[in-house]
């Protein structure tokens, strides 16, 4: 295995395009945890990994995982030959406390940090944090492939100065064979517009080169516009991947705007009905979910006034809410009202959603028929106690209007939203819990002070108004 020569330090960024690809992989991390999932997306400094375990994705740069992975992975996706796996330079192994591997080419050492550069950044590891070697050092001397130190762009650079080294002094016929030889490296890497670019000297230098040539040139020049084509549509289906349907068709339309038919690489039919596909089900999931949002909202909205006419608040619950909801809904997702009535009517089947009545529950009732559990009791003396001889009668109230204005917001609001899914779906379930006042018997019992004493009354429960229970519905 030769050894490849100290290189200097370059600070050249690469900026890439994110290449979209669908890979499945198992990645083991420097952190040491693992992830299951599929490479979506990569570039030359980090890949973006959608996970199975949960669905998400997330973006990691090739030093954050383990090096026999990264190297595997990054062979088989083209960011590295053979042969650059076999050239090595001296490096540094790290190993920290907390059991993390850090490996790179140290280039700097203070009292505080050991700094060590990687193909894609300089890591900073604190001394304090270091687990020391067998002989009491800081770091083990190991060997590391090239492509674990210099980023892609770094190993072209380097290999362009050797180029002009090379080069300088010789005849012509030998600088276009090195032209063509370093062309030939670059397909390798992918690096399609520089090996044209070097091809093209070749032949400037030795116009033998331009006609043997031609065809490789034409199809390095095909494979550019090839490339462009397909990372337009691959940007394309990022977007959709992003939930941002508005932009992925507008790339499509991009695309059929500047390539002819017979350069594109996929069915523009095909790509649309994917992201369509995409958004059908993406809005599918989402839209009921971020309805019920917006309508325990409205609902907390409603319940703010306690000096409004409760009437037509419920009314207003009873339909309106409803109709507000979906526009607020519709809005979030920047698509028509109707789209996402249409959408919200598609929503897949799932477990019973919940509302519950809780100390309303004698506004509409808990559905019971008269004598079975839970129906409503009667007082001995009405509402709230009759008054006794000689004595004027209390003045009837309303118990709606009590609790209107006693109940907490959090309670207010929970029956609007209630009410409006009592209305509005299809009640599967109905549960019941005792009432919390009278503990399930819709009355209080009171003692009556006076001659004889100990005389007992029953009056209604003032919490449940002697409906007893407080209903829970599970609607669909």
């Amino acid at each position: 295995m030769r050894r490849f020569r100290d290189l200097a330090v370059l600070t050249t960024l690469v900026v890439a395009v994110l290449v979209p690809v669908a890979r499945a992989e198992v990645l083991r991390l420097r952190s040491g945890g693992w992830l299951q999932g599929e490479i979506v997306q990569h570039t030359e400094n980090e890949i973006v990994f959608r996970r199975w375990d949960n669905g998400g994705t997330i973006t990691l740069p090739w030093d954050a995982i383990l090096a026999e992975d990264a190297l595997r992975i990054q062979k088989a996706l083209g960011y590295v030959t053979a042969e650059d796996l076999e050239e090595t330079i001296r490096g540094a192994q790290v190993l920290t406390q907390d059991g993390k591997v850090h490996e790179g080419l140290l280039v700097e050492t203070t009292p505080e940090v050991l700094r060590l550069k990687t193909a894609f950044r300089v890591v900073e590891v604190p001394i304090a944090t270091v687990k020391k070697t067998a002989e009491g050092g800081l770091y083990l001397e190991v060997d590391l492939p090239l492509t674990a130190v210099y980023s892609r762009k770094e190993l072209y650079e380097q290999r362009l100065a050797d180029l002009a080294a090379q080069n300088k002094g010789r005849p012509a016929s030998v600088q276009a064979e090195n032209h063509y030889r370093f062309s030939e490296w670059l397909l390798q890497f992918g690096y399609l517009a520089e090996a044209r670019t070097h091809l093209l000297l070749a032949a400037e230098l030795d116009p033998e080169y331009g006609t043997r040539f031609r065809s490789k040139l034409a199809s390095i020049e095909k494979r550019i516009e090839e490339g462009e084509v397909e990372s337009a549509f691959g940007a394309a289906r990022s977007l959709a991947k992003s939930h941002d349907f508005t932009k992925a068709f507008a790339a499509l339309d991009a695309i059929e705007a500047k390539y002819p038919p017979e350069k594109l690489t996929r069915d523009l039919t095909e790509e649309r009905d994917w992201i369509q596909a995409e958004m059908d089900r993406y809005l599918t999931a989402e839209i009921p979910d971020r309805f019920f949002v917006d309508l325990r909202n409205l609902a907390t909205a409603a319940s703010r006034d306690r000096d409004a006419d409760f009437d037509e608040l419920v009314e207003y619950a009873s339909k309106e809410m409803g109709d507000e909801a979906m526009r607020k809904t519709a809005t979030f997702f920047g698509i028509e009202e109707k789209d996402a009535q249409s959408y919200f009517a598609k929503r897949a089947s799932r477990s019973p959603r919940i509302a519950s009545f809780g100390g309303s529950t004698f506004i509409v009732g808990t559905g019971i028929k008269e004598g079975e559990k839970g129906a409503p009791v009667q007082a001995d003396s009405g509402n709230g106690g009759g008054g006794g001889q000689g004595q004027e009668p209390e003045e009837a109230v309303d118990p709606i209007d009590v609790w209107w204005r006693a109940a907490s917001g959090t309670t207010r609001s929970g029956f609007f939203y209630a009410y409006y899914c009592l209305q509005n779906f299809t009640v599967v379930k109905s549960t019941y819990d005792a009432c919390s006042n009278c503990g399930g018997k819709g009355i209080i019992m009171r003692v009556n002070a006076g001659i004889g004493g100990g005389a007992t009354s029953a009056t209604l429960c003032p919490r449940c108004q002697g409906y007893r229970y407080d209903r829970t519905i599970y609607f669909e």
